[in-house]
């Protein structure tokens, strides 16, 4: 996958890097639906952006440090799962940039209920965290994305937007509480 040039590109919805871009499963999904079409059911998305959601979700470039998000910024652990660094400003970076895209890309379409960040755990059992990495730092930089994605949805003629939620919230510690949930917006 190519590289986004800048932060700016990589929140494009329209940036040609997107395969919703090249074949919208998505789109075609809702288009060949009877119920989304009669208003009589939405699809609530429900995406990976790091490990443990899915295996791999994360990009080549961001994994490989070929892009502007810098090195260093995954690590894979014990069961070949990729995780993104939310503790570097970087991986950070990356992940708002990608919700961003995909939220204003879908956000507005009143077929879509909920876009949903899958779990965000860092699976410390499977075979370690790297050795520099800051479990405080990662809870902070996960609210920084939450914070920057839903401050970029797009809002309808009500000034309401789509309905964005977090799975697996890691509350434990302190860095992360339900007031900053609420107060975020998730």
């Amino acid at each position: 996958a190519t590289a986004p040039a800048s932060s700016a590109q990589a929140r494009d919805p329209n940036w040609s890097n997107y395969k919703w871009n090249q074949t919208d499963v998505v789109d075609q999904m809702l288009d060949n639906s009877t119920a989304a079409q009669q208003d009589k059911a939405k699809v609530c998305m429900f995406v990976a952006t790091s490990a443990t959601a899915n295996k791999d979700p994360v990009p080549t470039y961001v994994k490989n440090g070929t892009s502007y998000y810098g090195n260093g910024l995954t690590w894979t652990d014990g069961q070949g799962k990729v995780h993104v660094r939310l503790d570097k400003v970087g991986g950070q970076q990356a992940i708002s940039d990608f919700l961003i895209a995909l939220t204003k890309h879908y956000g507005n379409d009143p077929r879509i209920a909920s876009i949903t960040n899958g779990e965000w755990y860092t699976n410390s059992d499977a075979g370690g965290l790297p050795t520099d990495f800051d479990f405080s730092a990662f809870k902070t930089g996960q609210k920084a994305v939450w914070q920057a994605w839903v401050n970029s949805a797009p809002k309808d003629a009500n000034g309401n937007r789509v309905t964005i939620i977090q799975s697996q919230l890691i509350v434990a510690g302190g860095e992360v509480s339900a007031a900053d949930i609420q107060n975020i917006g998730i």
